[in-house]
Order: structure tokens, then C-alpha cells, then sequence
């Protein structure tokens, strides 16, 4: 009897150490997807700092506001990561982080205008096969979606005086700044913003945490 009891004891401990080699794998594998997780994170998110001088984005993203931004737009549409998205993942409407070279800037604290890098934020309003028209009223866009296309005014100033409506070539963006009467420059001076030249496309502002 003795001997049967020891057998079915040692079945019992046999039977708990597996279960708990199993949890300590479980556990272990969450860890892992924890660690990877948050390294992800790191990748996928940026921070960027309105400079202190530049209200291009007043009343949205004033001077000083600091942003989150996705680095990785250009593989998704969302937040899950997959291939072959339309127009790098970037949607009319969205704010993006972009850098342009080669423009005069005015120097912040010399006040002093020379050619330089712009490291800039403003707000998508025209994508490829759009169409954008210079006239009297504003900025035309219109926007072209499958066989549909619908026309929308932006009554921002601007001295490119009277032209015929330019399709938007593939991979370039029309950009315009939410407060159209900065000094700060947008599409309506530089042109298109180029694919390669954006840097992320804003989340939302760190104030909000």
C-alpha cells in the first residue's frame, strides 16, 4: 500500500512540474513580446518640438507644442505594419513632420535670411492625381478619388497670381499651413513636398497626456 501511495504521489509532482515548466515558458514568452513591444515603440514613434518662432500650425500646434509622430507611415494605414499602401499611408488632412533642403530661412536669432534646411510641420490638403489651381479666391484642390472628383477652396493668400489647374504628380504632396497668414512657408512657396522628404505623419500632441 505504501508503495502504491509513493507511485501516485510521484505522478502528482511529475504532473505540477510540468504545469509550472509551462507557466515559467508562458511567462517568459511574455516577457519577450513585452520587450519587443516597447523596443517597437521606440522605432515606430518620434518626438517632434514646434520651434518657437514658427506658427505655421497656430491654434492647432501653437510654438513650443511638442508632437508624436509616426516614423514608419509609409509601410501602414493604421497602426498594424503591412506593404504596399497607397500614397506612403498619407491620408488629406493629415499633419506631417517634413524636412526640406535648400530654402532661404530666416535665422532665429539674427533675423538674418540665408539658405538653409527647413525641419517643418504642416497640414496634407492636396495627394497625387489631385488637381491645384492658383486664383483670385485662394487655392483650389481638387481632390480625385476613383471616378469621383469634388472641388474644395482654401482662401489663403498667396502671389502665384492666376494658373491652370497642375495635376499633382505621383509621390508629391500639397501642403498648407492651418494659419494661412504666417510667414512660415508651405506649398504655396516651396512647392511639393516630396515623398522622401517627410519624416512622419503626427499622432498627437504630448499635452494631451
Amino acid at each position: 500500500m505504501q508503495f502504491g501511495q509513493s507511485g501516485k504521489t510521484d505522478e502528482v509532482k511529475l504532473g505540477v512540474n510540468r504545469v509550472l515548466k509551462w507557466q515559467r515558458r508562458l511567462r517568459n514568452v511574455f516577457f519577450v513580446l513585452i520587450a519587443l513591444a516597447i523596443v517597437w515603440l521606440f522605432v515606430q514613434v518620434g518626438k517632434y518640438t514646434v520651434a518657437p518662432n514658427n506658427d505655421a500650425m497656430q491654434g492647432t500646434f501653437d510654438p513650443k507644442t511638442t508632437v508624436v509622430y509616426d516614423r514608419l507611415f509609409d509601410w501602414h494605414d493604421g497602426m498594424v505594419p503591412f506593404f504596399g499602401v497607397k500614397n506612403r499611408g498619407i491620408l488629406r488632412d493629415n499633419i506631417v513632420i517634413f524636412l526640406k533642403e535648400g530654402l532661404e530661412v530666416v535665422d532665429a536669432k539674427t533675423g538674418e535670411r540665408k539658405t538653409g534646411s527647413y525641419y517643418g510641420i504642416s497640414r496634407v490638403i492636396g495627394l497625387p492625381g489631385d488637381s491645384v489651381e492658383f486664383t483670385p479666391r485662394g487655392i483650389v484642390i481638387r481632390e480625385k478619388d476613383g471616378d469621383e472628383a469634388s472641388e474644395k477652396l482654401f482662401p489663403a493668400p498667396h502671389d502665384q497670381g492666376s494658373a491652370d489647374p497642375e495635376e499633382i504628380p505621383p509621390d508629391r504632396f500639397f501642403v498648407l499651413n492651418d494659419n494661412i497668414g504666417s510667414d512660415v512657408q508651405d506649398s504655396r512657396h516651396f512647392g511639393y513636398v516630396l515623398g522622401s522628404e517627410l519624416r512622419g505623419k503626427v499622432l498627437v500632441t504630448l499635452e494631451l497626456w
